[in-house]
């Protein structure tokens, strides 16, 4: 019984060394995050337009690689691919501090992006390798929770670094961090079960065809949420919110963290499909309150401001539940030695959705009047991601 306890335990040294290497990733890149458009300005003087541009090459890079990453992964083995992403990631900060021209700038922007998307793919792949099959969700949930945690610390500590160093040693510092987790990741070892098979290179390899449904729900979802992250703060100004907006991602994040822990469980014990649906309702039915808040603010001021973040928290909630639901899914539907590329499949979508919103997300609050509009649709997306979803569950169970 002992024995079994062990190989079932989901807190080794091994998951606990891959969570804090990955928080740490993640903690530099939330860190530098809001600096960056203030570097550009002040380092190459560029407007923000402009600036927004090159920051989104390092999306856009993400997107690209992370199919090959998944590929990679599955064809070679993990670790040596991981250290690889790892120490590239690592390595670029110091990359900026030495950038005298905006191109050579913009091209660091673009490997850290490649770096990042193979790490990140790497990352969690690992981790769905480490943890105990039957509790698959829970492990990627707690896993998860570094992202979140980095998400609330990192802004606020490049925020308050910012003035009080130079950029220079900003990014030394944010390198060290980074050299940090690289120790930790050194230090996990990945499981030599998986028999590598090296595929033949070709697009099939590079998406899990058989969720590609299942994705495209998770990419509509991701679209308001990318809207969230760019425009929140002018939403709020725009619905005359007098409130610091920064803490409505602090409230999210907090939703982030209990529902990551307690929908992996759930995952667990076999309500996935239940979870997802039930996520992308909550996801549907914050939207439409988020995009009618207005209203409420136009009345009583302070009661908009606790619905503001009341929603936020709910959204923290519904994405928290999505996250580990989705991951577990698709992981499920292959074979160990497709993990690689059923997590880039979910990651991709993620990060598909999010660059979706970003960019559409301003287009239809010129177009509609504002951006109470823009969350409006987000919310018909989300609504329109769970009947492809429950469609895809009903084909499925029908055959």
């Amino acid at each position: 019984m002992g024995k079994v306890n062990k190989e079932n335990r989901l807190l080794t040294r091994d998951f606990c060394c891959l969570s804090v290497a990955n928080f740490l990733m993640f903690f530099s890149f939330y860190a530098l995050m809001p600096l960056l458009p203030f570097y550009l300005s002040d380092a190459f003087g560029v407007n923000y337009s402009v600036a927004g541009v090159i920051l989104a090459s390092y999306s856009v890079a993400c997107i690209v690689v992370r199919p090959i990453a998944g590929y990679l992964l599955d064809a070679f083995r993990q670790r040596p691919l991981y250290l690889l992403g790892y120490c590239a990631f690592a390595a670029l900060f110091c990359g900026y501090a030495f950038a005298a021209a905006l191109g050579v700038f913009i091209v660091f922007r673009i490997v850290h992006g490649l770096a990042f998307g193979l790490t990140s793919v790497s990352g969690n792949t690992i981790a769905s390798e480490i943890v105990p099959r039957d509790r698959m969700g829970e492990g990627l949930g707690i896993y998860g929770l570094s992202n979140t945690l980095a998400m609330c610390i990192g802004p606020m500590t490049g925020l308050a670094l910012h003035g009080r160093v130079s950029y220079e040693m900003l990014f030394i510092l944010l390198f060290l961090v980074c050299l940090a987790g690289f120790g930790m990741a050194w230090m996990v070892k990945v499981p030599d079960g998986k028999i590598v098979k090296h595929r033949k290179f070709s697009v099939k390899n590079l998406i899990l065809g058989k969720g590609i449904w299942e994705a495209s729900s998770l990419l509509l979802a991701s679209i308001p949420y990318g809207m969230t992250t760019a425009y929140i703060a002018l939403y709020a100004e725009e619905i005359s919110i007098s409130f610091n907006s920064g803490v409505y991602y602090t409230a999210m994040a907090a939703g982030l963290g209990i529902s990551r822990f307690l929908s992996g469980k759930w995952t667990d014990k076999g309500g996935t499909g239940k979870l997802i649906i039930g996520g992308l309702l909550l996801v549907a039915a914050s939207y439409t309150n988020l995009s009618f808040i207005g209203r409420l603010s136009e009345y009583n001021a302070q009661l908009a401001v606790s619905a503001y973040l009341g929603i936020a928290f709910v959204q923290g909630l519904s994405f928290g539940t999505l996250h580990p639901a989705f991951n577990t899914l698709l992981v499920r539907m292959t074979t160990p030695e497709r993990r690689g590329t059923a997590t880039s499949t979910y990651q991709t979508a993620w990060d598909l959705g999010i660059g979706i919103g970003i960019f559409a997300g301003g287009y239809w609050a010129d177009s509609f009047g504002g951006f109470h509009a823009s969350y409006f649709i987000g919310a018909c997306l989300a609504l329109l991601g769970c009947a492809v979803f429950v469609a895809r569950q009903y084909v499925n169970a029908k055959h």
